[in-house]
Formats: C-alpha cells, sequence, structure tokens
C-alpha cells in the first residue's frame, strides 16, 4: 500500500510561488468576492511570473497573504529600486492592501477560465478595462459593492418566501 502524502494549503502556495520563481505558469482557483464581478470564486485564474517592477497599473497582481494567494487589480507604483511598492485594492473592495514589496509578488494573472471558456487579460481591451477601473477608483467598488449586497438581499427574500410556503 502506498504511504498517502498529504498536502496543506501552505504546500499548495508555496509550491506554486515556486514554479513562478522558475519562470512557469500556474493556475490557481479564485476564492472570495473581492475582484466580483471581473473574477468570481470559481473561476481558474492563469498566473505568470512578473516582477512588480515590470506590472502596470490595472494589472491584476498575484500576492501572497498569510497562507494564500491573492489576486488584486494594481493602481499605483510608488517609489524605486529597493524603495519600489505597490498598491492594490479587489475590484469591490474599498481598503487598499498592505503595500507590496517586490519580494511578495510572485506574478500577474494573464488568463480567466471560467465554464470551459478562456479569456485572455492581455489584450489591448481588457487592458483598457484594468487602467479604466483605476481611474475610476471608487466607482466600480461601490457599484460591486451595492450589487453583491442586493443580490444577499433577494436570496434572503427568496428564502423567506420558501421557508413561509413549507411552514
Amino acid at each position: 500500500m502506498k504511504p498517502r502524502v498529504r498536502r496543506t494549503v501552505e504546500d499548495i502556495v508555496t509550491l506554486s510561488e515556486r514554479l513562478l520563481q522558475r519562470g512557469l505558469h500556474v493556475r490557481i482557483n479564485a476564492g472570495g468576492q473581492s475582484m466580483y464581478p471581473y473574477l468570481r470564486p470559481g473561476d481558474q485564474l492563469e498566473v505568470e511570473p512578473a516582477k512588480l517592477q515590470d506590472l502596470k497599473p490595472g494589472d491584476i497582481v498575484v500576492f501572497r497573504r498569510n497562507e494564500t494567494l491573492i489576486a488584486h487589480r494594481l493602481h499605483r507604483l510608488e517609489g524605486s529600486g529597493e524603495a519600489l511598492t505597490g498598491v492594490s485594492i479587489g475590484d469591490s473592495g474599498v481598503w487598499q492592501d498592505e503595500p507590496l514589496k517586490p519580494e511578495m509578488v510572485p506574478g500577474r494573472v494573464v488568463a480567466r477560465i471560467r465554464n470551459g471558456g478562456h479569456k485572455s487579460l492581455r489584450t489591448p481591451q481588457a487592458l483598457r478595462y484594468g487602467r479604466l477601473m483605476v481611474r475610476l477608483y471608487p466607482l466600480p467598488q461601490l457599484a460591486a459593492q451595492f450589487r453583491l449586497r442586493v443580490g444577499r438581499v433577494f436570496r434572503r427574500a427568496g428564502n423567506l418566501m420558501r421557508w413561509l410556503r413549507v411552514n
């Protein structure tokens, strides 16, 4: 009988970072609502190796927070050389992430796979959309937050209606 090898989330995140550092692309699953509606839970994200200094505002940067890889939109770069930091915010978030240091960023999202469909996020149209999201901040975030909250209200109302019919 083969011994079972158990992998933790930490192991998978570390392996993904190492593959990116070696110049390989990786795919990660999106979770959470922070980039809604552009990225949704269950989407697969293709990530290519990238250095912070090579990224531009509007790119979706991947960085590590605790045991998780996070994909958020880069809003700006500050400083230069060793003092370079990046500022990122989720499309439906209202707060900036902690300042990104070059060693925190192994890559950027270059494609999204949803329901079997592959969409490149490096096309001129996708790049323009990313820059527009940065310029219009915080309006897209407020709209996404509103949409999420309205959806929650309708789901709760539907649950209540089903409950009332049963009782």
